[in-house]
């Protein structure tokens, strides 16, 4: 059968259907339209890869710099490393050396600590010495128009002595330190000789309780021993000691009536003896005041 003039035919299974130019064009421009939109879109999709390429590229340049950087920042730290493990290694010799000279200068600081506690004792000891003549009277108030001396005479006219003590007797007669209102200053009495000044101060005991005018006499304490018997007496006085007294310039306590007399040297052989008593009798022993010993200028009082 022939085609119609102006008529495209496609072929079927059934039939043959012809179509007119003018649809095969419309046919063609749709379909290359169509393709047109799929290159386009192939078009964008290969300048996104394109893109993403070069944007990984640069990642992979950036990664490669800080890659090299890092190496760069590792072997340098490596170095740090290797130099701080040797300076440490240098430290610690240094540190060695110092722990060791540190021994020696504590040793040889102890020794001096030593000998210096040594002089120390002895120079207390010949100060000590020097008082074993000397007594000290407390109480007896100052009086312009009398003589210190005369005073001194009539307080141990008071004593029960065996023989009366005499002006000859006396080598010097003082106040002590500044004087201060409305307190009489101790009197300072040295002996000519050191056996009537024993005696005057054995029998200091005999002398009538006067309560409104109280008088003691007691022995001339270096500044330590002084210090030293205070402590004492306040171990005394809160119950910790039984007595304490002083002979011949040495403190002398009892911890109880029936425990034997010691004497103490210093501080530390009180703070012992009162700690062993402390085991020994189970009850509690109040901290030790150290105030006193901060200042030598502090006044004491016997």
């Amino acid at each position: 059968m022939p085609r119609p003039k102006g008529k495209s035919s496609i072929a079927c299974q059934t039939d043959t259907v012809f179509l007119t130019e003018e649809q095969v064009e419309n046919i063609m421009k749709k379909t290359l339209s169509q393709l047109e939109k799929e290159v386009d879109k192939l078009k964008s999709e290969v300048r996104d890869l394109t893109s993403t390429n070069e944007k990984l590229a640069k990642d992979n340049d950036a990664l490669n710099h800080l890659q090299q950087v890092t190496e760069v920042n590792f072997e340098q730290l490596e170095e740090k490393c290797s130099k701080t493990e040797e300076d440490i290694t240098k430290l610690q010799k240094k540190i060695d050396d110092l722990e060791k000279n540190n021994c020696y200068f504590g040793k040889a600081l102890n020794e001096k600590e030593s000998v210096t506690q040594q002089l120390t004792s002895t120079i207390d000891r010949l100060e000590q010495d020097k008082k074993m003549n000397n007594i000290r009277i407390v109480g007896i108030p100052e009086e312009e128009d009398k003589d210190i001396r005369e005073k001194v005479l009539e307080t141990t006219k008071k004593l029960k002595l065996p023989k009366q003590i005499q002006d000859e007797d006396l080598h010097r007669v003082c106040r002590m330190g500044r004087q201060r209102l409305n307190k009489s200053r101790d009197i300072l009495v040295t002996f000519k000789q050191h056996e009537i000044r024993d005696i005057v101060y054995q029998n200091k005991m005999t002398m009538p309780r006067d309560e409104n005018q109280p008088t003691f006499i007691n022995e001339d304490l270096t500044l330590h021993r002084g210090k030293l018997f205070y402590q004492a007496r306040l171990k005394k006085k809160a119950g910790k000691l039984y007595t304490t007294w002083t002979q011949n310039g040495t403190v002398m306590v009892k911890t109880d009536v029936d425990a034997v007399q010691c004497a103490v040297s210093t501080y530390a052989e009180l703070k012992d003896l009162l700690t062993k008593e402390t085991d020994n009798s189970g009850s509690e022993l109040t901290d030790f005041d150290d105030s006193w010993m901060l200042s030598e200028s502090s006044s004491i009082e016997y």
